[in-house]
């Protein structure tokens, strides 16, 4: 299965205020490409959120908006699968898109989420999150890092289709 995994950190609450981007293309069961950029989001950053994934004004200073990104999220995205670890992420690229009055890219949303927690028993209910299940699964990863979360994301669905990875 060829399928695009996305991630997003943004600088609040407000799911709009993108700050970085990370997308892995997997192709064939392998990763074939990976882009990740910060984005200045032209919003203020929350203490909480930088706490979170480290980003602030001064790391984002001279980064493209998220109108000169959005071309590049577009072409890698459009008419793809795109997994993404709950739909956070889904919601972040409809409000980001909504802002500057585009419409948001035409794809297949998966929610890793689900699929973790329909293939794993012992994640049903609590526990599914990536850090947890990346943990469990051996994969290492820096978490809260766009790109690093996509790769981990797109790992994770790799293994649910496989069948790999009974944990005890």
């Amino acid at each position: 299965m060829n399928f695009i995994a996305l991630d997003f950190e943004t600088a609040n609450a407000r799911l709009s205020s993108i700050c970085q981007v990370g997308i892995v293309s997997f192709k064939d069961g392998s990763i074939s490409e990976t882009y990740s950029s910060l984005v200045d989001p032209a919003d203020f950053f929350d203490a909480m959120n930088v706490s979170i994934h480290g980003i602030d004004e001064a790391a984002v200073r001279g980064a493209p908006r998220f109108a000169n990104v959005y071309p590049e999220i577009l072409r890698r995205t459009e008419n793809a699968v795109v997994a993404c670890h709950s739909l956070f992420d889904r919601a972040a690229l409809v409000q980001a898109t909504e802002a500057i009055g585009l419409s948001c890219v035409t794809c297949q949303w998966l929610d890793t989420t689900r699929v973790v927690r329909r293939t794993w028993p012992q994640y049903a209910r609590s526990g599914y999150g990536l850090a947890n299940v990346t943990r469990d699964f051996g994969i290492p990863f820096n978490h809260h890092d766009a790109a690093e979360d996509a790769r981990a994301t797109g790992l994770v669905l790799l293994r649910a289709l496989q069948g790999i990875g009974t944990v005890s």
